[in-house]
C-alpha cells in the first residue's frame, strides 16, 4: 500500500516532494491571488456544518456530507468508488509516470476496472502523487482533502486550502479490511463496508470450500518481477495485500517472508531465488511485457514448483498493487483460480 514502489524508493522520494510542495505553499499563500483570510472566512461559514476527527497531523473539522472531495492517493479511488462516493470525487493525483503498467489511460490508478475508469474523465487531475498543483486544488475549492502520510508543516498548509485527512501507512497496512472502515467512518458509510465486507467472506468461504483441504499441507511464495522498473526479482513483506487474502484462504505462506519488512518491495538476486520455492509459485509480473518467458530462465525452471507444474505468472501490477474492495476481489479471483488449478495436482 505504499505508494512509490517504483522508480526510486517512496522514503527518498516523498520528503523531497514534500519539501517542493512547502516551497509552492508558502509562495503562493504569499500571493496576491490566496488570501488567507478568504480561506478562513469560508470555512468559519461551515463550521457548524462539519465534525471533528482526531488526527496525527491535528484535528480536522470535516463536511458530515462532503460534495468536492480531492485524493491525493489515486488508490483511494477504489474504496471510495466501492462506498458510493465516487461522485463526490472532483479531483485525484495519477500514477502518470509508471509508462510501464499496461493501460491506456492518461491516468493511471489500481483496482479499478475499465468500466469503473471511464467515470476518470469526469474527475479533474491535479498533478501526480508527488508534485499536486497547488493552483489546481485551490481552482476546485474541495471541502475534504485525503491523503497518506502528509504531515508537519506541509500537513498545516493543505489544510488551509480544505480540511484534510492524511492516513498514515502504519495505522492500516496489515488490513486492507481496516482501512475500508477506517474509510467508511469518513463518510458515515459503515453498513456499506459491512455489506462490502460480508460479500468479500461469502466469496473466501466458497473458494475455501472448492479448495476441501487439499491444499493444508502445501506451502505458498509470491515473488515479484519488474517491480521499481527493473529487470530484477522482489520479495514483499508478510503484510502485502495477497498475503492477507492467502491468509484468508487458510494457505500456509512459506516463512520466508517478514511482517517487519519495511519496503514494500525488496530486490533480491535472482540467485537466492531458492530460498523462495515452494509447494505453489505465484510470480506478480509487473514488468509491462508477458511474464510468460520467466519459467524460462534457468534458474526459475530448476525450481520444484516449476518443474511439478505448480508455478503460475500473473501479469499486471494493476492486478497485484491494490488496496480497495473492487482491486482486492478481482485479485481473490484469480488466486483462486490458480490455487483450485494446483489443488487438482495434489
Amino acid at each position: 500500500m505504499n505508494v512509490k514502489k517504483h522508480l526510486i524508493s517512496y522514503r527518498v522520494i516523498k520528503p523531497l516532494a514534500l519539501m517542493a510542495l512547502t516551497f509552492l505553499l508558502i509562495t503562493a499563500c504569499n500571493s496576491s491571488v490566496i488570501r488567507s483570510s478568504n480561506i478562513s472566512t469560508d470555512r468559519s461559514e461551515t463550521a457548524t456544518k462539519c465534525r471533528v476527527v482526531e488526527q496525527t497531523g491535528g484535528k480536522a473539522c470535516i463536511p458530515f456530507k462532503p460534495q468536492r472531495i480531492i485524493t491525493l492517493e489515486p488508490w483511494f479511488l477504489d474504496p471510495l468508488f466501492a462506498l458510493g462516493i465516487k461522485e463526490s470525487i472532483v479531483g485525484t493525483t495519477c500514477y502518470d509516470f509508471m509508462t510501464w503498467i499496461k493501460q491506456e489511460q492518461e491516468c493511471v490508478t489500481l483496482g479499478l476496472s475499465s468500466e469503473q475508469l471511464k467515470h476518470l474523465k469526469n474527475i479533474e487531475k491535479v498533478g501526480n502523487i508527488y508534485s499536486p498543483s497547488l493552483e489546481k486544488l485551490l481552482l476546485l475549492k474541495p471541502d475534504l482533502i485525503l491523503g497518506l502520510n502528509w504531515t508537519g508543516s506541509v500537513y498545516k498548509q493543505l489544510a488551509d486550502i480544505a480540511p484534510m485527512i492524511s492516513f498514515q501507512s502504519d495505522d492500516i497496512k496489515f488490513s486492507f479490511k481496516t482501512f475500508l472502515r477506517r474509510f467508511a467512518r469518513l463518510f458515515d458509510r459503515e453498513e456499506v463496508a459491512e455489506e462490502i465486507l460480508v460479500q468479500y467472506q461469502n466469496r473466501i468461504a466458497e473458494v475455501r470450500k472448492q479448495l476441501d483441504d487439499r491444499l493444508k499441507n502445501a506451502e505458498v511464495s509470491v515473488i515479484i518481477y519488474g517491480c521499481s522498473g527493473n529487470n530484477e526479482f522482489s520479495i514483499s513483506p508478510r503484510w502485502a495485500v495477497w498475503f492477507q487474502i492467502l491468509g484468508d484462504l487458510g494457505i500456509r505462506i512459506k516463512p520466508v517472508f517478514s511482517m517487519n519488512q519495511e519496503d514494500w518491495c525488496r530486490t533480491n538476486s535472482i540467485e537466492t531465488i531458492n530460498n523462495y520455492d515452494s509447494d505453489i509459485l505465484l510470480i506478480a509480473n509487473f514488468y509491462r511485457k508477458s511474464g510468460t518467458f520467466l519459467l524460462e530462465k534457468p534458474l526459475i525452471a530448476h525450481l520444484n514448483a516449476v518443474k511439478n507444474g505448480r508455478a503460475y505468472v500473473i501479469d499486471g501490477q494493476d492486478v497485484w498493487d491494490v488496496y480497495g474492495p473492487y482491486g482486492v476481489n478481482r485479485l481473490l479471483d484469480i488466486l483462486a483460480e490458480k490455487l483450485l488449478k494446483a489443488a487438482q495436482t495434489f
